[in-house]
């Protein structure tokens, strides 16, 4: 129980707590529903950047409607206590997921990546909304299999941001976070999003996080200099295609990534079906991710023999935007 007392609800039980908030789960009782509600960490309420932070989430995320965000109800301050009503998620994060497993199917983790990117482009076209902490923990599947984004606590509204300076204030998880990011650079835009996508994907498809087990600090720095083995040669079931995707989303220089959230899709599309991307990096570019020695030799082996590489790169996954019962499955 808690001590936490606001009106209008039944304080249940704590969800979670994070750097700057702690989630619970309560029940709205004029409406006799289940909510989460977000609540302000005390040693932050008095700081008046962070209590603006935390209200700017507020006022971008209600404004967002689509299934694979969670949905912000409200947001109110009252006794001292800033909170956010959120919809309650009954599920499990792909974390869950992940440490059940210790690695997903490819075809999982494109659906996964099918719904984040879908859910990441609204948030970006209409209110041009970065998460900044996109990662397993962060990516859940309710009930009926619906992939949806939550913790919006680290997101940033690029119109409130000033894109002249660079920021002190680094957001979001070393082991996701994309070079630009890591040295708080200004001008960030949804190519972050973008890069963390493709930690995640290595991570859920190799069971490998980057950088594992050096200090925060050094990860960071790793992002932006270092590299990690090409998830092929950790897992030999993954597809050329899968491969070639991370390795472009994740490319050192945000230049080298896609340019906006549909091409992300198109080629998470083409993927699934089988085929290569139509994503690559240019010439000079670098991605934290290495080539395998399979890809090397293959480039070397196109070079000699000018081809097409819209071939098969492996069986097509099923397109549903679902994933039902992953977990109970085993």
């Amino acid at each position: 129980m808690t001590d936490i007392k606001l009106t209008g609800f039944e304080m249940m039980h704590k969800l979670g707590e994070g750097g700057m908030a702690t989630v619970w789960q309560a029940r709205q009782v004029s409406l006799d529903r289940i909510v989460a509600i977000k609540i302000l960490s005390s040693k932050f309420a008095s700081d008046g950047d962070d209590i603006q932070r935390f209200q700017q989430e507020a006022q971008s995320a209600a404004k967002l409607k689509h299934p694979g965000i969670v949905q912000v109800y409200d947001a109110n301050i009252e006794n001292g206590v800033y909170f956010i009503v959120m919809e309650f998620v009954d599920g499990y994060t792909c974390a869950d997921w992940l440490l059940r497993r210790g690695t997903l199917e490819e075809k999982d983790v494109l659906l996964i990546a099918e719904c984040v990117s879908d859910a990441l482009g609204y948030a970006w076209e209409r209110q041009s909304i970065i998460h900044c902490d996109i990662k397993p923990d962060n990516v859940m599947v309710d009930e009926d299999g619906t992939v949806k984004v939550t913790d919006l606590g680290l997101s940033r509204t690029i119109n409130s941001m000033n894109v002249d300076e660079e920021t002190d204030i680094i957001l979001g998880t070393p082991a996701y976070m994309a070079p630009e990011q890591a040295m708080g650079e200004a001008g960030q835009d949804c190519r972050l999003d973008m890069y963390a996508l493709g930690a995640m994907m290595y991570h859920l498809s190799t069971g490998k996080l980057l950088f594992d087990g050096a200090p925060e600090g050094e990860v960071m720095e790793r992002q932006v200099n270092d590299t990690v083995e090409n998830p092929r040669d950790l897992n030999p079931s993954l597809s050329r295609g899968f491969c070639r995707l991370v390795e472009v989303l994740m490319a050192k220089d945000k230049a080298g990534r896609p340019a906006d959230w549909g091409l992300v899709k198109d080629a998470i599309k083409k993927v699934k079906k089988g085929h290569m991307p139509r994503l690559s990096l240019a010439e000079g570019m670098q991605s934290t991710v290495l080539k395998s020695e399979a890809e090397e030799a293959h480039a070397h082996a196109a070079k000699s023999s000018p081809a097409s590489e819209d071939g098969e790169t492996g069986a097509p996954s099923p397109d549903n935007k679902k994933l039902i019962g992953m977990i109970a499955g085993g």
